[in-house]
């Protein structure tokens, strides 16, 4: 199976640290090992001051450019004290509109970069940068248009049709069915390697997908969600 998302893609030329300044140079640790420790640290500027410089630098520009708008929208998200860096968290979410309108453009067309942002929205809040449903599920569906026998995008175009199944009563159905594609893809070695090329985004993506593979009562969970749509219902009835 040939999947667009499953490249090689190593990195020409690496980072280190050096008295506190980021500094280009061959080493044994390349930059995605040094932002996802750096993340998991939260020092979220120097995985900012690393994406950008990858992207002046023409490495890794399409991962690197995922990645930083996945990091500003985690500050805005997840970040507790602000100011941060020196920015409040109005200024976070300015910054984070700024760099998806300005990153953005040359990747619209790319199969890779529809998928993750739409997974990024889907999870994150698609009207932080702008988009709205209508928007995540055509990105959704650009992927999968793009590259059909891909797992990873038939999973993301699956999400497409939850509502429909949901209104039909066939909830559990779909559980079903995306359980099944979380099984396929993490049991492709090639989706996951492909998954990782992405070390900060990916690893929510693996995490979640870890999740639905998990024994879980199907049955149970879709019929929790009726009974909590039909209180919802009911207490929009009553208002």
């Amino acid at each position: 199976m040939s999947l667009s998302l499953c490249k090689d893609r190593k990195p020409n030329r690496y980072f280190c640290k050096h008295n506190s300044l980021l500094i280009l140079k061959p080493t044994d640790m390349n930059w995605r090992e040094i932002v996802a420790e750096d993340f998991k640290n939260e020092k979220f500027d120097s995985v900012i001051t690393i994406l950008k410089q990858n992207i002046e630098n023409n490495i890794d520009q399409l991962a690197s450019t995922i990645e930083l708008i996945y990091v500003h929208w985690h500050i805005v998200l997840e970040v507790r004290k602000f100011p941060y860096a020196g920015k409040t968290d109005e200024e976070w979410f300015h910054e984070l509109n700024h760099v998806y309108r300005t990153y953005s453009p040359q990747w619209l067309d790319d199969a890779e970069f529809s998928f993750y942002i739409a997974y990024a929205g889907s999870c994150f809040c698609e009207g932080f940068i702008g988009l709205d449903e209508k928007d995540i599920a055509d990105m959704f569906e650009k992927a999968y248009n793009m590259y059909p026998d891909n797992l990873i995008y038939q999973w993301g175009a699956l999400h497409n049709v939850s509502h429909e199944y949901k209104e039909q009563g066939k909830y559990a159905e779909w559980l079903k069915e995306d359980q099944r594609m979380a099984k396929l893809i993490l049991s492709d070695n090639e989706c996951v390697q492909a998954i990782k090329n992405y070390p900060l985004l990916g690893e929510d993506l693996l995490w979640l997908l870890d999740i639905k593979i998990k024994d879980r009562d199907i049955l149970k969970e879709a019929q929790d969600y009726y009974k909590i749509m039909a209180k919802y219902t009911n207490c929009n009835v009553a208002d």
